[in-house]
């Protein structure tokens, strides 16, 4: 059984509290601005958003989903990059809100037929057309395993027992198209990798590694790596 480092947990907390402190705020990545409101984990304080974004090959997917979308700012770039659907979810309306709002505010720079960004309030795949397919969906994963169910804004970081990533794997592949992959923000250092294995096999997806960084600008505890995972049939 795989366990992870209670120091790693610990460190998470404290780095919420830091993006708590920050309030409303703009950040900007990859020169793109985003409006990052209070109950939101910001990428000021942790870079695994921008690694995750910048890692991703968005050319080869037509249409783009992604859960938990935050800020908006992975589905800006899938947008950019010429996606023909973008949908993103959240389980709260304000942030979804201000998702579209940020999405939007960066693509009137470019001219073209840039896609209308799609939005849905609930969980995961909660109220999504069920007949509805992705090339891709991605999710930055909540990697800290807990045993309590977490509250606030620690539900963007922390799962209980894992169940919203096992309830996740075992329902995406039912949103894919035929060539469709799946796309994971996570942490093997962090996180429980062996449970990701198990419920990728599970759901008859073969997992693997696109990307990896040994991050040294984020958990007060320690360097953790950024791990970007790809699952498909």
């Amino acid at each position: 059984m795989s366990t992870q480092n209670p120091n790693y947990l610990d460190g998470t907390r404290e780095m919420l509290k830091e993006s708590e402190r920050l309030g409303r705020h703009y950040v900007t990545i990859f020169g793109k601005i985003f409006l990052i409101e209070p109950g939101v984990f910001s990428p000021e304080v942790f870079k695994d958003t921008a690694f995750f974004t910048g890692a991703i090959d968005y050319k080869i997917y037509s249409s783009f989903l992604e859960i938990g979308t935050g800020a908006g700012v992975t589905a800006t770039f899938a947008a950019l990059a010429g996606a023909s659907e973008v949908f993103v979810t959240d389980i709260d309306e304000a942030t979804v809100n201000r998702a579209v709002e940020n999405i939007n505010t960066n693509k009137i720079q470019y001219l073209g037929n840039l896609p209308y960004i799609h939005s849905e309030v609930g969980n995961l795949f909660e109220h999504l057309n069920p007949d509805k397919k992705f090339e891709a969906i991605y999710w930055n994963m909540p990697w800290g395993y807990v045993e309590y169910e977490p509250q606030g804004v620690e539900k963007t970081v922390f799962d209980c027992k894992y169940q919203n990533i096992k309830q996740f794997i075992e329902q995406a592949p039912s949103h894919l198209n035929c060539s469709g992959r799946i796309l994971m923000g996570f942490s093997k250092t962090m996180g429980r990798y062996d449970l990701i294995k198990k419920f990728t096999k599970g759901a008859g997806l073969k997992l693997r590694t696109l990307a990896t960084k040994y991050s040294y600008d984020g958990n007060p505890k320690g360097p953790i790596t950024l791990d970007l995972l790809e699952a498909k049939r």
